[in-house]
């Protein structure tokens, strides 16, 4: 338990850096439009970045379920579902993606 709130209360602080950092880059760095602009002219690198991290993810979860296999088979319905998750968040994220292509600012 205590590893938890401790590995919770290393988190926080970390995300509130990207949000400072996030905010402070839109502010000084130019105009939401500028950023849209950006993003709509990455937008298949993006989509390769975000392949590459899938199928890492992938391979990770391959390996830990080869390794719960071994060690606790018991684990493994908790681990399918985990993977089930993820898959359909997702897929949701993608979905939004493609949806947001449309607009235009």
């Amino acid at each position: 338990m205590r590893r938890r709130v401790k590995n919770i209360l290393t988190l926080i602080p970390a995300l509130l850096v990207v949000a400072a950092i996030a905010g402070l880059s839109v502010r000084f760095a130019g105009q939401t439009l500028h950023w849209r602009e950006t993003l709509k002219q990455a937008r298949v690198a993006l989509l390769i970045w975000r392949l590459c991290l899938y199928s890492l993810m992938a391979g990770l979860w391959l390996s830990l379920r080869q390794r719960w296999l071994k060690q606790a088979p018991a684990r493994l319905p908790a681990l399918n579902r985990m993977a089930v998750w993820s898959l359909v968040l997702l897929l949701l994220g993608e979905i939004s993606n493609g949806l947001q292509e449309g607009d235009t600012p």
